[in-house]
């Protein structure tokens, strides 16, 4: 079944910068209803072509999933699809050597008949939300993100290292450097999902919290994005984009293709060293969870019922002296059990593979 959608959302900034070096697809002003493919990209490399590098990207994407149509995209597609790209950064680098040193981050999502597919490159970031909370989103590819999760650095200390803006993975060039992307199929897409793609430039103003929030109350879409735009425009340094897709019509498919990984769990990923107190995630309890139950009150026992009282009151002794029979076997279980323990203490100890010599 193909997903319907509103109509999408998007930002193209130039922020506190003298050139673009982000890039998106569509294009501004070119999304409809009938758009399946969205990117958002930041260029890398600044005198060194960084607008080239992600105007190659969302170009070489979109040519091949036009040449190469497909109902369903996997994580081998968007790998051959990443392999062609870079090829073509290849071809341009190599008639012009001054752009060697240009790469660009990845987000990207492709809408499609069993959900969606992610890929994703660099620390520009894709989230999936539903009701108003982060489902899931994008882990960075940056240095200080991969010396926190290695143990090297504590979220606190990455606040401000100097390696804080180095990511540790672009698209560049096989002959630069060859990189995956990462890629996640997600088959479980509801009504009323969005997905919210951008690059780091929106980041510097909206912490996870402030998106749910703008998610959850903002009226309408647009209003969404308006309200991200006035957040960064004058605040952030950088060029910030961003494409803001609302599900229509979802489908949970139960049988999942092979690569997607289990979406009814909520995962939240804790990357963001850049935030400078984690926010608690709580999991609320259904609205249709139980109250406490009351349990009745004792009442008399009816006075018609005291034969059935004094038959009761015979039975006791024989209870008591049944009990007394289970206690004294357990008492003999246990000394026979203490028994065995203690002649096992002097047993030899052999190592697996050990043989037994007489």
């Amino acid at each position: 079944m193909t997903k319907t959608i509103f109509l999408p959302q998007c930002l193209h900034e130039l922020g506190n910068r003298d050139n673009n070096e982000d890039n998106i697809f569509p294009a501004l002003g070119q999304a409809s209803v009938q758009s399946r493919l969205f990117m958002v990209c930041d260029g890398v490399g600044g005198a060194a072509k960084g607008e080239v590098a992600s105007q190659l990207t969302i170009d070489g994407f979109n040519r091949y999933f036009t040449q190469n149509p497909t109902a369903i995209s996997d994580e081998m597609y968007l790998q051959n699809a990443l392999d062609y790209v870079q090829d073509t950064f290849d071809e341009y680098i190599s008639q012009h050597p001054d752009a060697k040193n240009m790469g660009c981050t990845l987000t990207l999502l492709h809408l499609h008949e069993a959900g969606a597919t992610v890929a994703h490159a660099g620390d520009s970031r894709v989230y999936h939300l539903r009701n108003g909370r982060i489902r899931w989103q994008t882990e960075d590819h940056k240095m200080v993100s991969e010396m926190v999760k290695a143990g090297v650095l504590t979220p606190e200390q990455a606040i401000g290292h100097p390696q804080m803006n180095v990511i540790s993975r672009a698209i560049q060039g096989k002959k630069t450097k060859i990189i995956k992307a990462d890629v996640k199929q997600i088959s479980n897409l509801e009504a009323n999902d969005y997905f919210f793609l951008c690059t780091d430039g929106i980041l510097e103003n909206l912490a996870d919290e402030l998106l749910e929030d703008i998610i959850k109350n903002a009226e309408s879409d647009e209003e969404k994005m308006e309200l991200i735009r006035q957040l960064c425009q004058g605040r952030t340094q950088d060029n910030f984009s961003a494409y803001l897709i609302h599900i229509k019509e979802g489908t949970h498919y139960k049988t999942a293709v092979a690569e997607e990984t289990e979406e009814d769990v909520i995962e939240l990923e804790l990357n963001d060293v850049t935030a400078e107190k984690a926010v608690p995630f709580v999991l609320s309890p259904p609205a249709s969870f139980p109250k406490a139950y009351a349990f009745p009150k004792k009442q008399a026992l009816p006075a018609n019922n005291q034969t059935n009282s004094v038959a009761l009151k015979t039975r006791i002794p024989i209870w008591i002296a049944a009990l007394l029979v289970v206690l004294g076997g357990l008492i003999g279980w246990f000394t026979y059990k203490k028994f065995i323990a203690k002649e096992e203490t002097h047993l030899p100890y052999f190592t697996p593979g050990q043989t037994l010599k007489k």
